[in-house]
């Protein structure tokens, strides 16, 4: 007997794609994760230039949408114990590197996550393959000016 997928699974393809139409997005893709179970749908296209289909496993460019996620997961941690906000970036990722060896010594996780690094770092380049991905990001940086001092100002910074 097939067991019936939890509430939030079913006909997700459906609803992804009409949540999609109403928001006028050109293509989506989502994942969820039930037990042991990976639930998967697509919708649409990844580019509307080009008209590549999107698909489970298709790379989107997801630029600033990550910035919420991203912090959100750290206030986890943050809560957990287990990340401290002003300790210097080097705690956690020893190899952190930008062009001002004296700036990323002394740069926090607070001052990234708040744009308050300093770097000038439009930086768009496609790490996001393989297990080296977050060395593959670190070494993409190591090159990036400063804008201003660390906590000295705001800069947008996607790196």
């Amino acid at each position: 007997m097939t067991e019936n997928p939890p509430p939030l699974v079913q006909n997700m393809s459906t609803r992804l794609s009409a949540a999609a139409a109403t928001h006028r997005v050109p293509g989506a893709s989502i994942a969820l994760h039930t037990g042991e179970i990976l639930h998967e749908a697509a919708c649409g296209v990844v580019n509307v230039d080009t008209g590549v289909e999107a698909t489970t496993d298709a790379l989107f460019h997801l630029a600033s949408i990550t910035k919420p996620m991203t912090t959100t997961m750290a206030m986890q941690f943050v809560d957990e114990g287990k990340l401290d906000l002003d300790a210097p970036v080097r705690r956690y990722l020893p190899d952190f590197r930008v062009a001002s060896e004296e700036a990323a010594g002394r740069m926090t996780v607070r001052q990234l996550l708040c744009h308050a690094s300093g770097i000038d770092g439009d930086l768009f380049i496609e790490t996001t393959r393989g297990h080296d991905r977050l060395a593959k990001l670190v070494e993409a940086g190591r090159d990036l000016p400063q804008l201003h001092e660390p906590g000295q100002g705001f800069s947008y910074c996607n790196h």
